[in-house]
């Protein structure tokens, strides 16, 4: 008996510890059915006490002991029929109402939080009621379970087949999964089993980073601004970057419960991340995951501010922004070491520089530059507009460009400089340049050397030489604009020479071809023709050409096909003009746009010139001196308008 006992036991315990409701219910019957039914309600009551501890028994031994305190009751006692000891006699006479309320009271239900997920009921032998009876009560107890046995499974029950019978039933809802019903009518284990679903809880959000996180910022001073020691070393985005995508709580799968009614999945929680300031958003859907989720773009180049709660890691992200303007105060030695020799801020933001930038540093901004003091580092390069008090190295800007005075300084700006104080032994590259006097009656003009397309100058004081040439970049970009227009029209000559020929040797072959075609062929050679006309004129796009082209190789005889071969080389060459037209009307759009230019070339300047003074106005080739002596010591009017036809027309008076 203690063999078996522990053979028992290890299987109790096995079945157990699958976490399946269905297999320690269905052990529970089987092992109190066939070892530990003692005679007689007590006793029976005694011994369902002790089964019950069973559940909780933590190893082979307990279970043993257990079942070992059970096996002697069952010994003191004696043991009947299971239905006389647990409810009392079913006679062989019971009706279907009877035995299914019999059914009934033996339920044992496996709950999933207030639901009903699994229900195991005994079985009464079909052998002693017959099976007749037992088909009904079971049809009557699955009918309170919204259940119907399938037509199949119940003839067998009727027949009296000793099995197990598994079928699934639907649930009261569509979207639901179904059910699982197990009939089992086998001699000493019949049960009755209903198993739902347990319902899959939703995932949470989470976010996916698509920048380098671990590159973490120093914290920003109490004013806003930040250590110039920390600006390297914070992570950036450039304008439409990708930065995080955060990813939607899912709302899980519903359940089923044991009457087919839904059981209701707990939803995900949202990824406990806040999108702050200096992002625009898309949504779309994951196909791997089917999780909606929002992609976050940068609206402009900056910096990335994120704020962790706990260490640096993607589930600990709380706070996302993006700062498009940083200060700092000086830019020199004394802000801290660099790393690497190149001295070298790159900075995907507006920076705005309280004092000065000093020493052999370089300063190279995707954004605009505010300097409030002077500029004396190696380099400051920004794609968006710079002011800067006092310049005295190379600044650069790609766009416009704003400075209180310069000297020794290199000023280059794509679109608009303007000068208020002074300039002197610069070297100065614009499109439009402006010399205009601020918080002063007059700018002083030393040394310089400018480049410039349009000037507008007034009460300039000219102390020394002051170099102007006028659309420089403008006339050389025009005669490589009119060279590539010659060597384009000389390719474009050679394609329609070549395809004038491709069509001389189409027509020969065609009249060849007419000579031995049969009468229903040869009415395909206007076609044909036609065909080779639309090529040579070029009256439809090549892809409309192409798609005949097909068309019409599809309905053309074999002996044909050497015509095609022919049309599809001299398609081929069109296809190349067409392309080469194109080329052409892209490039006469910028010649027509740069002779434009040209034409506004400009100069506008007043003020007075010292004894020491001098100014060089040079145009695409022409030169004109002014010097002192021509404006007598008084103000002066320099005025310069293009003539395409006359070239540079100057004008110099004394007022």
């Amino acid at each position: 008996m203690v063999k078996e006992l522990s053979d028992v036991a290890e299987n109790y315990l096995r079945e157990r510890d699958k976490n399946d409701p269905f297999s320690w219910q269905v052990v529970n019957h089987r092992v109190r059915r066939e070892y530990f039914l003692p005679s007689g309600k007590k006793q029976a009551e005694r011994s369902r006490r002790l089964f019950v501890s069973l559940r909780y028994a933590k190893d082979v031994e307990h279970v043993a002991k257990e079942m070992n305190v059970m096996a002697e009751e069952k010994a003191k006692h004696g043991s009947s029929d299971i239905e006389e000891i647990l409810r009392g006699s079913l006679s062989e006479s019971a009706s279907p109402l009877e035995v299914a309320q019999w059914i009934k009271e033996s339920v044992e239900e496996g709950k999933f939080g207030s639901d009903t997920i699994t229900v195991a009921m005994d079985l009464p032998s079909g052998s002693r009621i017959g099976s007749g009876n037992l088909l009904k009560a079971l049809e009557m107890v699955l009918r309170e379970y919204f259940i119907t046995i399938p037509d199949e499974v119940a003839s067998k029950i009727a027949g009296g087949d000793m099995n197990l019978f598994s079928f699934v039933a639907p649930a009261k809802e569509r979207h639901l999964k179904p059910r699982q019903v197990e009939i089992n009518t086998m001699p000493g284990i019949s049960t009755l089993t209903i198993k739902g679903v347990e319902p899959v809880d939703g995932d949470d959000g989470f976010i996916k980073l698509f920048f380098d996180f671990r590159v973490q910022p120093g914290r920003l001073l109490p004013d806003g601004s930040m250590d110039f020691r920390e600006v390297n070393r914070f992570p950036q985005a450039s304008k439409d970057q990708l930065v995080v995508r955060v990813y939607e709580p899912s709302s899980g799968t519903e359940g089923t419960d044991v009457m087919g009614l839904p059981i209701r999945a707990k939803a995900g929680k949202p990824a406990p991340l806040k999108i702050k300031d200096g992002f625009y958003s898309k949504d779309d859907m994951d196909p791997e995951t089917s999780r909606r989720f929002f992609d976050y773009f940068a609206k402009k180049s900056g910096i990335i501010i994120c704020t962790f709660e706990g260490s640096a890691c993607d589930e600990n992200l709380r706070k996302i922004s993006i700062q498009n303007q940083i200060k700092v105060r000086d830019i020199d030695f004394n802000t801290g070491n660099f790393k690497g020799a190149s001295n070298e801020l790159r900075c995907k933001a507006d920076l705005v520089v309280e004092g000065d930038i000093r020493g052999c540093f370089a300063v190279v901004i995707d954004g605009s530059l505010t300097v409030q003091g002077a500029v004396e580092g190696e380099t400051v390069d920004a794609t968006g507009p710079v002011v800067v008090n006092f310049a005295r190295n190379f600044v650069r800007s790609g766009s416009d460009m704003e400075v209180g005075s310069a000297r020794k300084a290199t000023l280059i700006a794509k679109k608009r400089l303007k000068i208020k104080k002074e300039l002197s032994e610069g070297a100065i590259k614009a499109d439009i340049l402006e010399i205009q006097p601020e918080g002063s009656n007059e700018i002083l003009l030393g040394k310089s050397s400018i480049e410039a397309n349009q000037i507008f100058a007034s009460s300039v004081n000219i102390r020394n030489i002051v170099e102007i040439e006028m659309g420089k970049g403008l006339f050389q970009l025009y005669s490589q604009l009119k060279a590539q227009e010659r060597d384009l029209s000389e390719e474009i000559e050679r394609k329609k020479e070549a395809l004038k020929n491709r069509g001389a040797v189409f027509g020969q072959k065609m009249k060849l071809a007419q000579a031995v075609l049969n009468e229903q062929d040869q009415g395909l050679v206007p076609v044909l023709k036609q065909f080779a006309t639309m090529i040579l004129l070029g009256s439809l796009s090549v892809e409309k050409l192409k798609t005949r082209m097909d068309g019409l190789i599809d309905k053309l005889p074999f002996d044909l096909h050497l015509l095609t071969k022919q049309l599809r080389l001299m398609l081929d060459i069109q296809e190349e003009l067409s392309g080469l037209n194109e080329k052409m009307k892209i490039l006469e759009e910028q010649i027509a746009k740069t002779e434009k230019a040209i034409d506004s070339l400009q100069v506008e300047m007043t003020g007075r010139m010292t004894d020491s003074g001098q100014i060089i106005l040079k145009c695409n080739g022409y030169e004109k001196r002014i010097l002192p002596i021509e404006v007598q010591g008084k103000t002066f009017r320099l005025l310069m308008k293009y003539d395409p036809q006359k070239g540079p027309i100057i004008t110099v008076e004394a007022l």
